[in-house]
This record gives C-alpha cells, sequence and structure tokens, in this order.
C-alpha cells in the first residue's frame, strides 16, 4: 500500500511504492502541489492552523480546556468600570465543543481572575468545569449557551460584581457553591430544563431578592440560599420534591412561601431563621428535619390539613406514629397565650429549636411520656420554672439556655447533667428527686448520685461565703459559673482534680480559694477569668503546687488551726485579724496612725499575709 512521508519544514518528501521498487525523483512542481494536497486531505483546518499561521494578533494568552475547547484572552474594549490603578480589562473567549477539563485545582486563566470583564462561551461546550470562574473580581454578566447541560461545583464563587445570568435553555444541574457568594445578584430565574440545585448553589448572596424556578426543578440542595437576607420572593413549580438542610436559613426577608403538594422532603433548619409569618405542611411531606421553623421570630401560623405523617394540635406541629403524637417540631414563636402551653401526651420528644422564642409563652407542662428535650428547645422563652417528668432520660445543651428560669425540678429519670442546659443567670433552685438513681441535689447544687462530682453550683446562688462538701472528689466543667455573689470558695480536702477547663470560671467577685488538701489535678484553664486579685490559699503541708497549671496564681498559706481571732480600734479605724488565712482587713475612715517599735501596732504579734 503507497504511504506518504512527509517532514514538517518540507525538507523532504517522498513516495515509497511496493516493497524493492525503485525510489524515483520528484520534479520540484510536483513535491510543491504534493504537499499542499498532503495538508489538505490529511490534516484538520485546525492542523493547517496550527502549521502556518502565526499568534493572532491581540492574544495575551491561550490554551486548551478541554479536549475540543480552547481558550483566549484578549483585552476587553467595551467595559466601562474601573478596575483600579494600572488594571487591564480582560475577555475570555472560550471555543469549540464538550466538557471542560484540566488537571489541577485552578483553571488554566485563574491568574487573570481579577482583570476578567467578558466571558464569551461558544455554542457547543457542554459543560461548566468545577472553578471555571471562581472569583472572577470584575465580571458582571455570563450568558451560558443552549449546549450547556451542568455547571461545576464553584463555577462563578465569589464572582462579587455578578448582576445577571442568562442559564441557556439546556442546563440541568447547578453544582455546589456555584454561585454563592454572588454578592451582586438580585434576581435568579431558572429554565424548566434545570432539575437539581447543588449545596449552597446561591448561598451567601446577600442581594438576591428574587428567585424562580422553572417546571423541571427536583431538588433544591443544602443551603442552597443560606443567609441570601433579602430573599423575600420565591416561587416554587408543581414537580419540586426536596427541600435541602438549611435550604433558605438565615433568609430573614422571607415572609410568605407556599410550598407544593409534590414535595416530600423539608429538611432539617430549612427555613430557619426567616421572617415568615404563616408555614404549610403539603400533604405528601414523609419527611421533616429538626429546627425546620427555628427561630422564625414572626411565625404566627402553622397548618399541615390533611397530612397523614404531621399534624397541628393546639398549634403545635407533631410527628405522628400510629395516630399519636411523637414528636413535637415547631410552635409559631410570635403566637401569644394568656396560659401554659400543654404538650399533648404520647409526646417523646422536644426536637432543637421546637419552642425557641415563644417569650409571649408564661409557662409549658410536659408530658408524662416525654424522653428527650433537644438543643435550644426553649431557647429564649421566658419561663421561671420548669418541672421535668420521671421520664425524660435527657437534656441536651442550651435546651433552656437565656429563658430566665429560677426553679427547676427533676424527676427520677434524668441520666446526665448538661450545665448548658440549664444556663441561666437567674437560676437559683434545684432539686432532683431522691429516686433518680444517677444524679441528687443537695442545697440547690447538683452532684452524681454518690456526690463524689460537682456538676452545678447554680448562678443566682446568694452564698458570699461557700464550703463545698466533704464528699467531693472531682469538679466538673462550667460547674460553677458566672456567680456574681462568691467571694470565698472553700474546697475539701478530698478534692483531686478540676475539669481541665473552665471548672472554675467567670465568678467576677471570687477573691479567695481555699484548698484544704493537695493540689487537685488541673489544667491551665480550669480557674479563669474570676476577680483580678483572685488569690489561691494552700496549706503549708500541702504538695503538688510546682507544675504548669499552678505557677500563674498568686499563693498564701492557709492555716485551718489557726484559731487566732482578734479586733480593735485604732483612731477612727475599726481592725480584724483572721488567723487561718493571716488576714487583717481594716475598716472605717481617716488615716492609720504612726506606730513605732516602743508603740507597735495592736496587731503587730500576728502573722499577716494579706491585708
Amino acid at each position: 500500500m503507497p504511504r506518504y512521508i512527509f517532514y514538517s519544514g518540507f525538507k523532504r518528501c517522498r513516495w515509497a511504492g511496493k516493497e524493492g521498487t525503485k525510489m524515483k525523483k520528484i520534479p520540484k512542481k510536483l513535491h510543491f502541489l504534493l504537499i499542499f494536497v498532503l495538508i489538505l486531505t490529511q490534516a484538520p483546518f485546525g492542523g493547517l492552523f496550527s502549521v502556518f499561521a502565526t499568534e493572532e494578533a491581540g492574544v495575551i494568552a491561550s490554551g486548551t480546556c478541554g479536549g475540543d475547547a480552547t481558550w483566549a484572552l484578549t483585552e476587553d474594549t467595551v467595559a466601562d468600570w474601573d478596575l483600579g490603578p494600572g488594571k487591564t480589562p480582560y475577555k475570555l473567549t472560550i471555543t469549540g465543543s464538550g466538557d471542560m477539563s484540566w488537571t489541577g485545582a485552578n483553571s488554566p486563566w485563574y491568574a487573570y481572575r481579577e482583570t476578567v470583564t467578558s466571558v464569551s462561551i461558544a455554542d457547543g461546550i457542554t459543560s461548566i468545569h468545577d472553578k471555571a470562574f471562581y472569583q472572577f473580581a470584575s465580571l458582571k454578566t455570563i450568558a451560558l449557551p443552549d449546549s450547556v447541560v451542568s455547571i461545576g461545583g464553584q463555577a462563578f464563587f465569589w464572582n462579587s460584581l455578578l448582576e445577571e445570568v442568562n442559564f441557556g435553555s439546556s442546563l440541568e444541574t447547578i453544582g455546589d457553591g456555584a454561585f454563592s457568594q454572588c454578592t451582586s445578584l438580585v434576581s435568579v430565574t431558572l429554565p424548566d430544563s434545570v432539575t437539581s440545585i447543588g449545596k449552597s448553589g446561591f448561598g451567601g448572596d446577600t442581594k438576591l431578592t428574587t428567585f424562580v424556578c422553572g417546571a423541571g426543578l427536583k431538588t433544591i440542595g443544602d443551603a442552597a440560599f443560606s443567609g441570601a437576607t433579602r430573599l423575600e420572593s420565591v416561587t416554587f413549580n408543581q414537580f419540586l420534591e426536596r427541600i435541602g438542610d438549611q435550604a433558605f436559613v438565615n433568609c430573614a426577608a422571607l415572609e410568605s412561601v407556599t410550598i407544593p403538594e409534590s414535595v416530600t422532603y423539608l429538611g432539617l433548619n430549612a427555613f430557619m431563621s426567616t421572617g415568615l409569618t404563616s408555614f404549610t405542611i403539603p400533604k405528601n411531606v414523609t419527611s421533616v428535619g429538626y429546627a425546620v421553623l427555628g427561630q422564625c421570630g414572626k411565625l404566627t401560623e402553622i397548618i399541615a390539613d390533611g397530612n397523614a405523617n404531621y399534624q397541628v394540635i393546639d398549634h403545635i406541629l407533631y410527628e405522628m406514629r400510629n395516630g399519636t403524637p411523637y414528636r413535637a417540631i415547631a410552635y409559631p414563636a410570635a403566637l401569644a397565650s394568656d396560659s401554659a402551653v400543654v404538650i399533648a401526651e404520647g409526646t417523646e420528644i422536644l426536637d432543637r429549636y421546637a419552642f425557641s422564642n415563644a417569650s409571649k409563652v408564661p409557662a409549658f407542662t410536659l408530658p408524662s411520656t416525654l424522653r428527650e428535650i433537644e438543643a435550644y428547645c426553649f431557647l429564649r422563652c421566658k419561663l421561671t420554672e420548669i418541672h421535668i417528668p420521671d421520664s425524660v432520660e435527657q437534656v441536651t445543651s442550651y435546651a433552656f439556655m437565656s429563658t430566665g428560669l429560677e426553679t427547676v425540678t427533676v424527676g427520677k429519670g434524668l441520666k446526665e447533667w448538661e450545665h448548658n442546659a440549664w444556663y441561666n443567670q437567674s437560676l437559683a433552685n434545684i432539686t432532683i428527686s431522691e429516686e433518680n438513681p444517677y444524679l441528687a441535689s443537695w442545697d440547690n447544687l447538683v452532684f452524681n448520685k454518690e456526690k463524689t462530682r460537682l456538676l452545678c453550683y447554680p448562678s443566682a446562688k446568694s452564698d458570699a461565703v461557700y464550703h463545698i462538701p466533704d464528699t467531693v472528689e472531682s469538679i466538673a466543667a462550667y460547674a460553677i459559673t458566672y456567680v456574681p455573689s462568691l467571694v470565698e470558695l472553700y474546697l475539701p480536702k478530698s478534692l483531686k482534680s478540676l475539669y481541665y477547663n473552665l471548672a472554675i470560671q467567670s465568678n467576677a467577685n471570687l477573691k479567695s480559694i481555699y484548698f484544704l488538701g493537695d493540689a487537685p489535678t488541673a489544667g491551665a484553664s480550669s480557674i479563669k477569668n474570676n476577680s483580678k486579685n483572685l488569690i489561691l490559699y494552700r496549706t503549708r503541708v500541702s504538695t503538688g503546687w510546682d507544675v504548669a497549671a499552678w505557677t500563674s496564681f498568686t499563693f498564701a498559706d492557709y492555716i485551718p488551726e489557726g484559731t487566732v481571732m482578734a479586733d480593735g480600734t485604732c483612731g477612727d479605724l475599726t481592725w480584724n485579724y483572721e488567723g487561718d488565712i493571716g488576714r487583717l482587713t481594716i475598716t472605717g475612715a481617716g488615716e492609720v496612725p504612726d506606730f513605732t517599735e516602743q508603740e507597735p501596732a495592736p496587731w503587730s504579734e500576728f502573722f499577716i499575709q494579706t491585708i
């Protein structure tokens, strides 16, 4: 079979015939004609261009961005906005067909991301690669051709000037974070072809006010519009099936939304912290995540007519099991009540944020079937007292935080005490059932059952001086926290350990801590942010104070056997001496007299450490 052999640069061209055939010299004119025909018939036009053409005039940079896709950067002579001193606007042109692709994390044109003001994508390109236009700081508009089917993750992430997007007519998927942090984007209308929006697809778009989805959209991903604080108008289609976790969280301007009957899934926190005033659960919904309406401070109404899985009873949205309330999900935070809200018998779980911000309710009555109270459940309610039934086994972090609670009574079922669950600076009284096998209370303090571990010292306890019981061997995290009345704290000889972080902290007036025994094991932050003048008192025979946890403190001797007590007057002043801690206290007004060796101070014979 005859074959051509062509050497670039036209150095040689020959014809090879059958094996053994003598090579014949080709005339010079035929030589060049043959080369021309060869190029036209054997090479694509792109090959001809690469052989004969010089670089196009005005091209700053160029290259490939896919198997059949190329890119070129030229100066943008149309852009009329200022990019800053010395910066030239550029136009990025992408031509060819098929998917964009490249190796590495960034696009081939990433170095020009701050100065590209225009992007042209040829009809024929089928996908926008991940991070294709990541952090394009000067791009205001983008029009995708009808050939584009998918937009990759973070493709237009942080395009802070992007105001307008034309999605084309064939787009099907929008990737995770594709248009996240596009803080100039005002309106989004999707074509009917789009079926899904990925996680954080438009998250953080703080100027976005309007979103309209096309007829094909089935899935709105997790956090898709999270933090779109000005979003006030959302239009769903009648085929939408799934609204993901946190999909519209913190969309504070969103006051009304209609969920189509086609929706079966509402994710956790889906509409949390929005401005919704009313919300309807469609009849086909089979899954509702926790805090779906958490902290919606304007909400006055929840409706769930015709749904077998979720019902509203006395304004509370419940998940139903076998026709009985099982999980309390949400209560309209802005709805006022003159009497206690009674949570239905049968309920086993109070969801996260279920009653948060319900500040117009004076009290809540918990059912005898209740097992769990989840985090932030009653956050910022206005409560003074709560009774936890015997059936409750778990109360998790921040469940009653910032409610104004003063009194808590706990039944026999609670297994653990999470300090943060109950944190209120108003809490003074805690009583735990004597039948509880896990916890105990004494003098309004909370301990484990054996009273060897101190779990909670209530913030509003009024004692200025307090002696921790001599059964205590350890003090838990946050056990003694924000107690403004506490001035002197005595720790027993039995104490062996302080939790390594913040066991005794933020007690602004705590000036003295007395250790009757050896140094307990502790961390550098076990005792922190108390009075600036805090002194730790230790006995002279105690040990263990030379480790790093204690080196930053001021110490004084504590002499429990020092029973000397004395007081008196000197001029207009009154003085008092406490021998066990070597402390002299002088009160009154005026100057301390000048004492001499012949006429010493009345307290001169005493061992004084602090005045």
